[in-house]
């Protein structure tokens, strides 16, 4: 029997989000074709009761531990609070390559693989976050070093001089799609060669199964649309309450739900409650089962402001549930490749205007739903793409 390769993954922690669901994704599909090890910065969040037994855990040493912590988790020992507020300071007076190189002065080895595995994309500057590239090239011995960019490279403002030099020590560079390889390698053509594209892993057993528990059923005389998504900024929820605002002073029949938490939560349901918005727009606040208000919705919306491939596009075409996103780096690409959807432009006028013509043309949102209810989805394509970039 063939030996499996070795693989090490590293990621900074399991809580919700879409870099951590690829890696468990990933986790889930590739387990039984790699010897995999997994290490995370800090062992905590949401998906670490759903990695696969058979996947190895490690963690690195206290420094790298903080960068899979927020402030808050910090806070709860003494000792981890004063080790992060010291490097947040090397980091702020010196850069994060100073920090980071300061970090890794502290960190054992984490051995020797086939290939090592960065799941996340560098950190914008000034920013406390990743170094998951850095300790895979200074303290893992690998045949090939990878890293994944799950970000619109440019517009997520990690575009800089460090940064550039990091990327330009690895051997590959993963990519979810054809846009932002375009976009990376017209930033880096002298490595073009070692970016590869691979698609985001899905986990469509799964999301079917909890789709069919606590089925939110909706009002079928309205028109009911959700979204999924962090509450910050560039993930636009912002404005999509307040294009829904202006539809709902034109008497449109519409109820909105946004599941997801973090970041302005807070100030986005003061504003919904304070401009009589609440019989209509439903913030639902995180839920480690967004699928079950997925299953009976009449629409997908991405609002992204920026956006590299969001996972959930393809958790909604499975459930056959159609998606109109803003024009992000890969969302035209990404919903053309399954004729999910529609794709409208990047502005605040734009995304009234794309929602407003969905519901002025309904018809045509329920006949892509039914197209995509006879679909089949699986992870097919990212599955071989990931085991020829290591060949």
């Amino acid at each position: 029997m063939q030996q499996k390769q070795t693989v090490l993954f590293v990621i900074d922690n399991m809580k919700i989000g879409g870099i951590q669901k690829n890696m468990l994704n990933s986790l889930i599909e590739l387990n039984d074709k790699l010897d995999i090890t997994l290490c995370i910065f800090n062992a905590a969040g949401e998906y670490m009761d759903l990695i696969p037994k058979n996947v190895k855990i490690i963690r690195p040493d206290a420094a790298y531990q903080t960068l899979g912590m927020s402030n808050a988790d910090a806070m709860k020992h003494i000792s981890t609070f004063i080790r992060r507020t010291f490097y947040y300071i090397i980091m702020r007076l010196f850069g994060n390559g100073a920090m980071y190189k300061l970090m890794l002065k502290r960190q054992r080895s984490l051995g020797k693989y086939d290939y090592a595995i960065s799941g996340m994309q560098s950190a914008v500057a000034g920013v406390y976050f990743s170094g998951c590239n850095e300790l895979i090239l200074e303290k893992v011995e690998a045949k090939e070093k990878i890293a994944y960019i799950h970000c619109d490279y440019v517009q997520s403002g990690i575009d800089n001089e460090y940064n550039r030099s990091v990327y330009r020590r690895l051997d590959k560079i993963l990519v979810p799609n054809k846009s932002n390889y375009d976009q990376f390698v017209s930033i880096f053509p002298d490595i073009a060669d070692r970016v590869h594209i691979v698609n985001n892993f899905c986990n469509y057993e799964e999301v079917t199964q909890k789709s069919n528990i606590d089925t939110v059923e909706y009002d079928k005389t309205k028109k009911n649309i959700v979204t999924v998504a962090r509450i910050s900024p560039e993930k636009g929820v912002d404005r999509a309450i307040k294009a829904f605002e202006r539809l709902s002073k034109e008497n449109y029949q519409f109820t909105y739900h946004i599941i997801g938490g973090g970041g302005n939560y807070e100030e986005l349901c003061a504003y919904v409650k304070e401009n009589g918005l609440s019989d209509k727009i439903f913030l639902h606040g995180y839920d480690n089962n967004p699928y079950k208000y997925l299953k009976n919705a009449d629409l997908f919306l991405l609002p992204s402001r920026n956006e590299a491939a969001g996972l959930v596009i393809d958790e909604a075409r499975s459930l056959g549930v159609s998606v109109l996103s803003t024009e992000t780096v890969a969302a035209k690409e990404t919903i053309s490749l399954h004729d999910c959807g529609w794709v409208c432009e990047n502005s605040d006028q734009g995304l009234y205007d794309g929602i407003k013509n969905l519901l002025d043309n309904f018809s045509t949102v329920e006949e892509k739903n039914a197209e995509l209810r006879v679909s089949i989805a699986n992870n097919s394509i990212p599955v071989n793409q990931f085991m020829e970039m290591l060949k």
